[in-house]
């Protein structure tokens, strides 16, 4: 079940959630540190959603039909990534 989330509140407690979850994983070191100004216009353009997950399914696969530039691009991006699910990623990706 999905619940709409639109009061300024919710939003920013979504994005300020999400930035940062991401932004820390990714190392980029930005941070969800807006003031409400700037916040406003981000308030007006998104609806924010919270979902149950019920269940998950999940596939193996890792881009075994794509050209073999695009699959060593990856690991090339991989390689240099300080992510640890990353490296973990780059482990499959070699083993496959």
């Amino acid at each position: 079940m999905a619940l709409v989330k639109e009061t300024p509140e919710d939003l920013d407690r979504i994005l300020h959630e999400s930035v940062n979850f991401f932004e820390k994983r990714n190392g980029t070191g930005w941070l969800y540190d807006l003031s409400d100004k700037q916040k406003i216009p981000f308030f007006q353009a998104i609806s924010g959603l919270e979902i149950e997950i019920e269940n998950i399914e999940t596939k193996f696969k890792l881009n075994q039909n794509r050209l073999n530039e695009d699959q060593e691009a990856v690991r090339r991006f991989l390689k240099h990534s300080n992510a640890p699910n990353d490296q973990e990623m780059l482990y499959w990706m070699q083993k496959s």
